[in-house]
């Protein structure tokens, strides 16, 4: 493990008049990467309606098998009127789907229920849900009964729902996972090679910084499930300690012990330097993405007593200097909007503009 630690001045940082931007940057050798303990489980909609995009979704299950690892386990689930596996297995080793066909209703649930029961707990799983429509079969039809069955979602697994086209139910979707919206069956394929090349690169399962000092974490996350890239990770303080540490952990999540600890110390320079460009970039990026998520969620929640003028007042309220690009951006974005938009849409717009948004230098 490489870890590369500094401190900079924090003068502005999370909104601080001043402070110490405590900044670390962690990257792991490529040895230490498993496929072992990673697999990929996808649940697919095969009703009827579902017909129109068979060919695409059979292409995008060879794309699928084509860019994931030979060696990480894939598990094929499908689902109409009842719920059925297609294929357990390494991704190697699967077939090519030309026998797929689509028929029936739609019974989403059943078929969320059988993945649950194929799941691994001793892997870290990526489990994709597609639908196209309403779920109108079996005993998982509403919002409430979905939420109920997601309350036995395995540990360490990783739900992402995928809405295909305009016919599927986007409250009961959306609570599945972390939503993505597809708008045709050709962009089924970019997403399965996407995700399947964020599964190659990670390389640990479960790490964790901990500080012997009260902070603010102002980038990256404390406790990650995965590691894809060289994690950043910074925190603000007043004032940093004559013996400031960083405590950082991580293990392979089919390890039952910790596979390895190490300790920093941070001492301070007088008089502390500016932060760089690259790290400055990293803080404004990063609190930019939290402001877009923060008013996706907000959306989400209240998108049928909203209006523009309320979603304007919200954004009127970031005062600190990392909001206001993300401010900008997001009050053109609402300029582009006719009267009577679709709450639903825009939040998924802006779900999708989060995750591409970088801000101007």
């Amino acid at each position: 493990m490489n870890i590369q630690t500094n401190v900079y001045r924090g003068d502005n940082y999370g909104g601080l008049r001043s402070g110490v931007l405590a900044y670390m940057k962690l990257s792991v050798e490529g040895e230490l990467n498993e496929c072992s303990n990673k697999e990929m489980v996808v649940v697919l909609d095969l009703s009827s309606s579902m017909r129109p995009v068979l060919s695409q979704l059979q292409s995008a299950l060879r794309v699928l098998k084509r860019s994931l690892d030979p060696h990480i386990i894939l598990k094929i689930i499908g689902y109409n009127s009842t719920a059925f596996e297609i294929y357990s297995g390494t991704a190697g080793s699967c077939p090519d789907f030309q026998e797929l066909q689509t028929s029936g209703y739609t019974n989403m649930g059943a078929g969320i229920q059988l993945a649950f029961t194929e799941i691994d707990l001793h892997k870290a799983t990526w489990l994709v849900v597609l639908s196209d429509g309403l779920s109108n079969l079996g005993k998982y039809r509403t919002l409430e009964h979905f939420s109920k069955l997601m309350e036995a979602t395995p540990k360490r697994t990783e739900i992402i729902s995928i809405g295909l086209g305009n016919a599927f139910d986007a409250n009961i979707i959306q609570s599945l996972g972390d939503f993505v919206y597809l708008d045709d069956g050709e962009r089924i394929a970019m997403f399965f090679e996407d995700l399947a090349q964020k599964i190659n690169r990670v390389k640990i399962f479960s790490i964790q910084v901990q500080t012997n000092f009260r902070s603010r974490v102002v980038i990256g996350r404390s406790h990650l499930g995965s590691l894809d890239s060289p994690l950043s990770f910074a925190v603000v303080v007043p004032k940093l300690p004559r013996e400031a540490k960083f405590h950082v952990s991580f293990r392979f999540m089919n390890d039952l012990d910790t596979r390895l600890i190490k300790e920093i110390t941070l001492k301070s320079s007088e008089p502390l330097l500016e932060p760089p460009e690259s790290v400055k970039k990293e803080y404004y990026e990063f609190a930019a993405l939290r402001r877009f998520n923060l008013l996706y969620k907000n959306l989400t929640s209240i998108y049928l007593f909203s209006t523009m003028e309320t979603i304007r007042k919200q954004i009127a309220k970031w005062n600190d200097p990392c909001a206001q690009d993300a401010k900008v951006a997001l009050e053109k974005f609402l300029l582009r909007l006719g009267p009577g938009c679709d709450f639903h849409m825009l939040a998924y717009q802006l779900a999708h503009a989060s995750s591409n948004y970088r801000p101007m230098n």
